[in-house]
């Protein structure tokens, strides 16, 4: 997997080196792989029973403005830990022998591939609200922000007279309840399941609290409480589907900008969701057919990396359509989609990345007429396969006439 990876994720590392703050955005996706059941060492026979046979980690770097700039880590979860005849439970494991450690792999190689310069904050669901995260060393550079997942109990600050509880040791969702609103502001969100694209009002509450690691965790050496800021985030008159984002961070939060900044960093985490929706519609990596592990998991990496390459070239496109277009494609590429264009008595020049982006969608099927407007990720996707197969039908005629060449030469 690193000998496919490799390059890619240097070259994501360079792409950061541009900016000052980079969204580290973490998921893990079920793959259901019926295909690629009876590949000895992909999940566990439990997974398999309940429709799927493995999970993939992935961590995203994403700018501000959410443009994908690649991956940052990506590996299968090994699923086939065995713990001896019974399975220990997870309270009584050390903290590598959990899943939840793949979290923790992922910030550890972003914040060795990314620059010291750059600021780089960690972005993850309920599912890496782990203590361990949070009270790891990190670089100066590095933070967090993650979803509140369990009902954690914090410490009150000795002046937090406001939030004033009879015990020390209160429900963070209590203190939560009890914090006065700072203010509301509107949330862009994107389409997802069960709801299409819309703007959502959203109430804000914020403050900080002092957390204890558990007992278990304090036999393991664990003993150290951390102080956290947290950020309630939840949609005002919601109908369906409603956002209910507490947030969990080291940065700071003294304000409502600041916490509006929080929130809105949390959101980013909505551009790795996509991307997972490319890599199974688009790549249709749930259908490979490979038979052997050593094959699976590059051909599943290399996917990755065409998937970041179609989902980056869809969200470049849509804000910056009148630059470089050098960013998004190769001149051979660009000369050979001229060329079908051409042929097909389409008339479109492909001169600035909205050109591109369109030509290689009308490739993919999208109709040419200009009301058709820009493709979506399954047009450029079916195109820009096709512009592949395009540019080996080219190379392979250009090697052919080479050869004719010599041959002839030589006679």
């Amino acid at each position: 997997m690193e000998s496919v990876t490799g390059d890619h994720l240097q070259q994501t590392a360079q792409r950061c080196k541009g900016h000052n703050l980079i969204y580290a955005v973490q998921d893990t996706d079920y793959l259901d792989c019926i295909t690629l059941q009876s590949i000895e060492g992909l999940g566990l026979p439990c997974y398999k029973e309940m429709g799927f046979s493995s999970v993939i980690h992935s961590s995203f770097a994403v700018t501000p403005n959410k443009m994908p700039l690649g991956l940052l880590y990506t590996n299968i979860s090994d699923l086939q830990k065995e713990y001896g005849d019974e399975k220990i439970p997870a309270k009584n494991r050390k903290f590598v022998e959990k899943d939840n450690n793949e979290w923790f792999m992922a910030t550890k190689m972003a914040e060795k591939l990314i620059d010291n310069n750059c600021k780089i904050v960690h972005v993850g669901d309920r599912e890496s609200d782990v203590f361990e995260i949070f009270a790891a060393e990190r670089p100066a550079n590095s933070e967090f922000i993650i979803r509140w997942n369990f009902g954690h109990k914090a410490k009150r600050k000795k002046n937090d007279a406001k939030n004033a509880d009879e015990s020390d040791n209160v429900r963070l969702f209590t203190l939560m309840e009890k914090t006065e609103p700072l203010g509301e502001y509107t949330l862009k969100i994107p389409a997802r399941k069960g709801r299409k694209a819309a703007e959502a009002v959203i109430i804000i509450r914020s403050g900080c609290a002092t957390f204890h690691p558990q007992k278990h965790m304090e036999k393991q050496g664990s003993s150290q409480p951390i102080t956290l800021n947290w950020v309630w985030a939840v949609e005002k008159n919601a109908q369906k589907n409603p956002i209910d984002w507490k947030l969990l961070t080291t940065l700071p939060v003294e304000s409502l900008s600041d916490a509006i900044e929080r929130v809105e960093g949390y959101s980013t985490r909505l551009t790795i969701e996509e991307y997972h929706g490319v890599l199974k519609t688009g790549c249709k990596i749930e259908g490979l057919q490979y038979q052997t592990l050593d094959i699976v998991l590059p051909a599943l990496d290399f996917c990755r990396i065409l998937a970041w390459r179609v989902f980056y070239i869809y969200r470049y496109a849509r804000e910056n359509f009148k630059t470089d277009i050098t960013l998004v494609s190769t001149e051979l590429e660009r000369e050979i989609l001229n060329a079908w264009l051409k042929r097909e008595r389409i008339n479109l020049k492909v001169k600035t990345v909205q050109d591109f982006v369109r030509g290689v969608g009308i490739l993919g099927g999208l109709p040419a007429r200009p009301s058709a407007g820009n493709p979506g990720i399954k047009n450029l996707w079916q195109g820009l396969n096709k512009l592949e197969d395009l540019i080996e039908g080219v190379m392979l005629l250009q090697t052919s006439f080479a050869d004719f060449q010599a041959l002839y030469a030589s006679e």
